[in-house]
């Protein structure tokens, strides 16, 4: 029992450490505009080589249970984090639809593709209400540490929903405020309050979801896991 405290105590406190750089920066979201897009690369890269310490992409990943030949969307994919990676798992006989509203990052996306030799990847520029999915094609659809980003949730729920297939699932990881404290005493409530776990669930339930599954693993974020209502 020490010494999984130990562990989880160094995972707090790497995931304080982006924290402290900055909300955008925790977020993984940031897109630079004061300072040159080589700076902001650098320091992404780096954020990006530490990240598994407090997201564990394959366990994640293990999951939600992302197979061979299944077709998987990421919403809010950036440059790829999950992307990459999934599309490694559903392999040539599957697909990814990697959105974003940041065309740059699409395209960083698609160089890393290329690099890699992923052919299964096709980026999607969506919009603030609208992912711009498929409809009714998708097996499984990820958001990552997006949702306190959208303008109104409920309306873009319900666009993922009609991108799933009827035993599809829509997997939400969003930070958790309880799990962040004491890294977020001192916000204002207005900030902080985007963060409370009970708000993914409850915006599902009006967009016609219902929870199949809620995960604790994440040091620093809630996993919930979504089917449609029948």
């Amino acid at each position: 029992m020490k010494k999984r405290g130990k562990i989880q105590g160094i995972l707090l406190l790497l995931a304080a450490f982006v924290f402290a750089q900055g909300k955008t920066v925790l977020l993984g979201q940031e897109h630079q505009h004061d300072k040159s897009r080589e700076e902001y690369l650098i320091r992404k890269h780096e954020r990006d080589r530490q990240r598994w310490h407090w997201q564990l992409p394959e366990t994640v990943l293990n999951c939600i249970q992302v197979k061979e030949g299944m077709s998987v969307g990421d919403v809010g994919a950036g440059d790829g984090y999950f992307s990459i990676r999934m599309a490694k798992r559903v392999g040539s006989s599957g697909v990814v639809y990697a959105n974003d509203i940041d065309a740059q990052a699409l395209e960083e996306l698609r160089s890393k593709c290329e690099k890699e030799n992923l052919k299964n990847v096709r980026t999607i520029l969506g919009s603030a209400d609208d992912p711009k999915l498929p409809g009714g094609k998708l097996d499984i659809i990820l958001l990552v540490n997006t949702f306190h980003y959208l303008e109104n949730p409920v309306l873009f729920f319900e666009k993922i929903k009609h991108s799933l297939k009827p035993d599809g699932i829509f997997v939400v990881i969003q930070w958790d405020r309880v799990k962040m404290l004491p890294e977020l005493h001192g916000w204002p409530d207005e900030d902080s309050s985007k963060y409370r776990k009970d708000l993914v669930p409850s915006t599902a339930l009006k967009a016609g979801f219902e929870l199949v599954k809620e995960e604790n693993f994440l040091p620093v974020q809630s996993l919930h896991i979504f089917c449609i209502k029948q």
